[in-house]
């Protein structure tokens, strides 16, 4: 679920959510409490340089939320795998970044993975760090941004995430398209392309 310079604490809250796409991702009936306020049961963890070991203890539950603490470069993810969600996240950034990449200073970066896909560690950014899926930025200034990472399915194959999303007309003072609000983002194929 998240990103870099993990500094913060993230607590979910009750959702029908997901990370992982499968053939057999649930579709949730009612809400789904991902987090329990106690432990990390129901996720794991990868880290790119221990794998699904966390010896750091990088993924932690603190005062009943999950504290990242940045020491790693990787994410936390669900257990199980669901499609047709709506998911609620607050969260909030602890007091410093972690040294990585020179982040000491700089805007606090951190993000959640939707729709996931292919083996652990098969993306293009942050050097096999994280799944090819499509991120919610948690960035000091730019929370929301959606972006696409790339990644290696098994065989090597490319995975291209890929979004459609309604927008409006005219675009914003900067240039940028802006969201219908009555609109939907849906996540079109994210398979080889």
């Amino acid at each position: 679920m998240s990103r870099r310079g993990w500094t913060f604490l993230l607590c979910l809250m009750f959702a029908p959510a997901a990370v992982a796409q499968s053939g057999d991702a649930m579709k949730p009936a009612r809400p789904i409490p991902l987090f329990n306020s106690k432990d990390l049961a129901g996720f794991y963890t990868w880290l790119v340089d221990t794998k699904r070991d966390d010896p750091r203890r990088v993924f932690s539950v603190t005062n009943g939320m999950i504290r990242i603490s940045g020491e790693g470069l990787g994410y936390l993810s669900t257990i199980g795998s669901y499609r047709d969600y709506r998911l609620i996240v607050e969260f909030k950034w602890g007091e410093r970044n972690w040294s990585w990449g020179d982040r000491i200073g700089k805007a606090r970066d951190s993000g959640i993975f939707l729709h996931s896909i292919g083996p652990d560690g098969n993306s293009h950014d942050g050097g096999g760090a994280f799944r090819a899926a499509i991120e919610c930025n948690l960035f000091q200034g730019a929370t929301g941004d959606l972006l696409l990472i790339r990644g290696a399915a098994a065989d090597g194959s490319l995975l291209a995430p890929r979004i459609t999303a309604e927008v409006a007309a005219d675009r914003d003072a900067d240039g940028w398209f802006t969201w219908l609000p009555a609109g939907d983002v849906k996540r079109s194929s994210a398979g080889a392309v």
